[in-house]
């Protein structure tokens, strides 16, 4: 759902989840792996991350947030 591409020192994350590039659970997991993998790369000076297609991303998958409640500060 999120693809890695590397130009000299510019990295690219995609995400590619047509047609509107929701995030979902595998999105977020596969940013997470992406920016790990991004960890501690001396040859990367910058990321950018833009969506596959025409649409950037419509926002999240509103079930991600079923059961949560309100947050409260300093917890």
């Amino acid at each position: 759902m999120v693809r890695f591409e590397q130009d000299g020192p510019l990295a690219n994350l995609i995400l590619d989840n047509p047609p509107l590039n929701q995030i979902d659970r595998e999105v977020i997991s596969d940013l997470i792996a992406a920016v790990e993998r991004l960890e501690g790369a001396e040859d990367v000076r910058a990321i950018l991350i833009r969506g596959a297609g025409d649409v950037f991303s419509a926002g999240a998958d509103v079930n991600l947030f079923g059961g949560l409640g309100a947050m409260t500060c300093g917890r």
